[in-house]
């Protein structure tokens, strides 16, 4: 086998399986919610699966007689062939699979993918190389090209396919090449005309099959994926929006879930308040004069329609990460005239990252409306670190407000790094200088609130006006909540979370310790 050649199809192959184990990182993400403990148990069962297709492939390389001689490479274009079929029907295989049983007892289908690409190297290094006094420097070349190939593949899929096309599409392209790359086998290894002939028409026609069943295979994947058990035809989302950063769904309700799990709802009025957007309509109770607002986090765009429409606020600067929410908000009417607001500046990045690029930016209020604190990467957003750097971001008298999803060491950490503060809700309201809720303030402030020119409360109408005073409060009677339980101070949370650890970048609590 020639080494040009050799080189070419182990780059591919490492191309295929580092991008399909892309995929299938996407996909336990989006099933799990993106839990720490998937990626770590994927990664686990895909580098298994590599070590025992290269250990199977031993029993093949043991053939003395075989060495050198072309036509055993019929075992590199079998595994290149496998790892098409696999490649391509796996997906849709765990996304059904889901609806009855756990998504971690899927994980050996991850290993067999592994093992049919992890076969490719050695197999291909034991037939193509000669052993001649060059085999230790053609070998060199070998893992160079694989290692390059897997690096390229990680790059590539994860970074430019899968922002350039959906996931059935790249999971098709990748079965393709493998497809492809298992033909060039097939040809070079100089079978009789019969069996060649044979082998590249059934590999022709895998490749149009594949790309007629492509539909219906992957028909409702992320569906089934999110709803489980529960799934049914009827639950189609509305709207999928897939790019490098993740995959943004909406529901037929309206609902919009952020890579499987609960992102908000397209609603900016407070009379319904279906998604607790007192929390963002306080910020005028928690602060006198609010002017300018850093908020960490886009999503359905509903709060920063709120905030920006806060009479006293003169600039919202929002750092976003995912680009996909720009296109969704710019698609539902409640939500897309906040794109043309003079007060808000829409900046793509990671909050993080952001703050740190730009440490003398000051703030009245850092909002973030935070997911659920048991994902992956959320101990970047709940940590005593992370709380010290929004500290350096605050004015004198501004205040950190964040989502601790019901999480008591979050409280506990907010109330750990900053003296003062309260509990709003599941909100945290925490400041370097003593705080208050006025609710004159609150009041008189949701008298003004307009969005899109449109009075947010009609003060001729009752049910208006009683919502109105139950905001004021911190209370609302639906929802059969006191006024102490969504409203505590720090100190009360010191000691009633006494005992708790505070989150810090390396213990990672939330993710590890749900």
């Amino acid at each position: 086998m020639n080494i040009l050649i050799s080189l070419f199809v182990v780059t591919l192959s490492g191309f295929v399986a580092l991008s399909f184990e892309i995929l299938l990182f996407r996909v336990y993400a989006f099933t799990t919610g993106a839990t720490a403990l998937s990626f770590g148990l994927v990664l686990g069962c895909f580098l298994v699966g590599i070590a025992g297709g290269a250990l199977y492939s031993q029993k093949f390389c043991e053939k003395a007689d075989a060495v050198g001689d072309r036509s055993q490479l019929i075992f590199p274009a079998n595994a290149m062939a496998l790892t098409a079929v696999i490649g391509f029907i796996i997906l849709p295989v765990i996304a059904n699979s889901s609806l009855y049983v756990a998504w971690n007892a899927t994980l050996p289908t991850v290993a067999i993918l592994a093992a049919a690409s992890g076969a490719v190297l050695p197999l291909v290094a034991h037939f193509g190389i000669p052993a001649d006094e060059r085999v230790g420097q053609r070998l060199s070349w070998l893992y160079l090209a694989n290692i390059t190939g897997s690096a390229s593949g990680s790059l590539l899929t994860g970074f430019v396919l899968l922002d350039m096309m959906s996931l059935q599409n790249v999971a098709l392209f990748l079965s393709i090449v493998s497809a492809l790359t298992a033909l060039l086998l097939y040809l070079v290894a100089g079978m009789n005309t019969k069996k060649t002939s044979l082998f590249v028409g059934v590999g022709l026609a895998g490749i149009v099959g594949a790309v007629l069943l492509a539909n219906p295979m992957y028909n409702q994947l992320y569906e089934k994926l999110m709803y489980k058990h529960t799934w049914s035809a009827d639950k189609k989302f509305v709207q999928l929006i897939e790019n490098r950063s993740g995959v943004i769904s909406v529901s037929k309700n309206g609902t919009v879930f952020g890579g499987g799990v609960y992102d908000g709802a397209f609603n900016v009025s407070p009379i319904d308040d279906r998604n607790l957007l007192i929390r963002a309509y306080s910020i005028a109770g928690l602060h006198k004069a609010p002017k300018h607002i850093l908020m960490i986090g886009l999503a359905t765009g509903s709060w920063a329609q709120v905030i920006a429409a806060n009479p006293q606020v003169e600039k919202l600067t929002i750092i976003e990460i995912n680009p996909g929410y720009i296109e969704l908000i710019s698609q539902h009417d409640v939500v897309k005239s906040l794109l043309k607001n003079p007060k808000v500046d829409i900046i793509m990045d990671d909050g993080r990252r952001w703050m740190l690029a730009n440490p003398d930016r000051k703030f009245d209020v850092v909002v973030q409306n935070t997911s659920y604190h048991w994902r992956s990467h959320t101990t970047s957003l709940l940590s005593m670190e992370y709380h010290k750097l929004v500290s350096n971001h605050l004015n004198k008298d501004g205040f950190f407000f964040y989502n601790t999803t019901w999480y008591k060491n979050a409280m506990k950490t907010a109330c750990s790094a900053f003296e003062h503060g309260y509990r709003v809700v599941n909100f945290m309201a925490v400041g370097n200088q003593p705080m208050s809720y006025s609710k004159d303030r609150m009041r008189a402030v949701l008298k003004e609130y307009s969005i899109d020119g449109k009075k947010v409360f009609d003060t001729t109408n009752s049910t208006h006006l009683k919502r109105l005073e139950e905001m004021a409060n911190l209370h609302d009677s639906k929802r059969g909540i006191t006024k102490d339980e969504w409203l505590n101070d720090c100190g009360s949370i010191r000691t009633k979370y006494s005992d708790l650890e505070v989150i810090t970048d390396d213990n990672m609590l939330p993710e590890w310790y749900r």
